[in-house]
């Protein structure tokens, strides 16, 4: 499948952050990390639904000048399971903080200057190697194609059990 071509920005965006919801429940014994991970998702899922999330804010999930953010939760994790699944969550907002910054019509941070359209390809890998299937992924590629009019809920309830 075409990764998301005739798709809008915001649309990109919620395939990629619904991704990033995804992995949470195969993160393990870090309440503190999915806590931070899951508001940081909220936030890049309110940005996909065309609230106002500055891009900044975003790029200060993945790290902050206080050393605190989704790239340093990885080092906590006790095996390789966990580690994997932190990547779809690192790479879901640093491609929202890449696309919060281009409607910005900023230049994106150095934190997210080598993100670009590929990105959702390799993220696609990472959901899969943390335990996602190509058929789920199908489908949310699906879904995410179909919507016109979304909120933050509902880039959150893309991948809820039907």
């Amino acid at each position: 499948m075409a990764m998301l071509a005739n798709a809008s920005g915001q649309q990109r965006v919620a395939f990629a952050v619904a991704i990033g919801y995804a992995a949470l429940p195969n993160i393990r014994g870090d309440i503190e990390g999915v806590a931070f991970a899951r508001r940081a998702l909220d936030d890049a899922a309110r940005w996909a639904a065309g609230e106002s999330v500055e891009a900044a804010a975003l790029v200060d999930y993945l790290m902050n000048e206080r050393e605190e953010g989704v790239l340093m939760f990885e080092d906590r994790c006790p095996d390789e399971a966990c580690r994997q699944a932190w990547m779809p969550v690192q790479t879901a907002l640093a491609y929202t903080a890449w696309q919060a910054s281009r409607a910005q019509g900023a230049l994106p941070e150095s934190m997210v200057s080598e993100v670009s359209e590929e990105t959702l390809a390799l993220l696609r890998q990472q959901a899969i190697d943390a335990g996602q299937s190509q058929h789920d992924l199908d489908a949310l590629q699906i879904r995410v194609e179909t919507m016109t009019s979304f909120d933050a809920d509902d880039v959150a309830r893309l991948v809820a059990p039907n």
